[in-house]
């Protein structure tokens, strides 16, 4: 997970999750930024197939498919933005082991 208070266009945030997911190698990945303009948060969150996305995205409002999926701040600050994306993560996750 990776987040920041610096402004972006909602595509680059898009990208940067794109991107990685590639470069680091991981199953998943979460990018949270501020949107450019706004005063929402987004977060893009990306998987290799092996991680449904998706669930976590629904959790904090957001949507998408399994492996690509994304969410937007509803006035939280960031910092609470990314504990609810946290949370939800640490909940599926747990959900998942106990299936």
């Amino acid at each position: 997970m990776a987040y920041s208070k610096q402004e972006a266009d909602i595509d680059v945030i898009s990208m940067a999750a794109d991107f990685m997911l590639n470069v680091q190698g991981r199953q998943a990945v979460f990018i949270i930024a501020k949107i450019k303009n706004g005063d929402k948060y987004k977060m893009s969150a990306r998987s290799n197939g092996t991680a449904n996305v998706q669930i976590i995205a629904e959790r904090v409002g957001g949507g998408g498919h399994f492996a690509a999926s994304a969410a937007e701040s509803s006035g939280e600050t960031l910092e609470v933005f990314v504990d609810n994306i946290r949370q939800a993560i640490v909940s599926v996750k747990n959900e998942s082991n106990n299936n």
